[in-house]
């Protein structure tokens, strides 16, 4: 997202923190609801739609436009994202482990 925006290091070091606290928030929603798909994408819904608030009060308009019209993409990779960071966290298992979510990174 930095490199496809142009993002200056203002702009990239916010966007970062965003990112980090949305995907803690839906890693968190996924653990809690796991196994009602309709729940998850529901309050991730709601979760993305703060972090789009988010995003226009730090992008320019173009970059946000930009954003914008690629947002399924990067919806898309933001769960491929989430199920890779649950797989990891579980060990493949289902079962959590002690990995910190503060310490994943979301481009």
């Amino acid at each position: 997202m930095i490199r496809e925006l142009a993002l200056n290091n203002y702009q990239a070091r916010k966007v970062n923190e965003i990112n980090l606290e949305v995907a803690k928030q839906m890693l968190a929603i996924e653990q809690q609801y796991a196994g009602n798909q309709q729940k998850i994408d529901e309050l991730c819904g709601g979760v993305c739609a703060v972090r789009d608030t988010k995003l226009e009060n730090v992008l320019s308009t173009v970059q946000y436009n930009d954003y914008y019209g690629s947002r399924k993409n990067l919806v898309a990779l933001d769960k491929q994202y989430m199920a890779e960071a649950t797989m990891a966290r579980t060990g493949g298992n289902g079962i959590a482990s002690a990995n910190n979510p503060e310490t994943m990174t979301v481009n």
